[in-house]
């Protein structure tokens, strides 16, 4: 995506070193940030931000993706018609995953655009190199 739209895609990833070796569900950011991608960044032509975040909430992993698009919360809740698949799925693997230990939440972002806010139990992989 980055040579596709070049200077007009950045990233900022803001990722505490003390959370870099956590474990989280496998493609569970892919389709948040394939969102910010189609509904921020191919919806203009000035450059736009993705920002993906990273931080340790006491026993939880905090992660957000969020966006500088022009679609916020409200916009994309009168867009009825088009169902936001990623963020059903998404949703939905961490409820099979998490049952209710875990918190999903969609809110404007700063960035002018769309975020979504996660918290996970944190964990790390068990090093078995005994």
């Amino acid at each position: 995506e980055k040579t596709r739209f070049g200077e007009r895609l950045n990233l900022e990833l803001d990722i505490d070193d003390e959370v870099l070796e956590s474990v989280i569900p496998i493609f569970i950011l892919q389709p948040l940030v394939e969102n910010s991608i189609k509904h921020a960044i191919s919806q203009t032509l000035d450059n736009g931000i993705i920002r993906v975040s990273a931080h340790k909430m006491g026993d939880y992993l905090s992660l957000t993706v969020q966006d500088s698009g022009r679609e916020t919360v409200r916009v994309r809740a009168k867009r009825s018609d088009r169902v936001g698949i990623g963020l059903k799925n998404t949703q939905e693997r961490l409820s099979v995953l998490y049952d209710d230990d875990y918190e999903f939440n969609t809110t404007d972002s700063e960035l002018g655009g769309f975020k979504v806010d996660i918290k996970l139990p944190l964990q790390f992989a068990e090093n078995n190199d005994d």
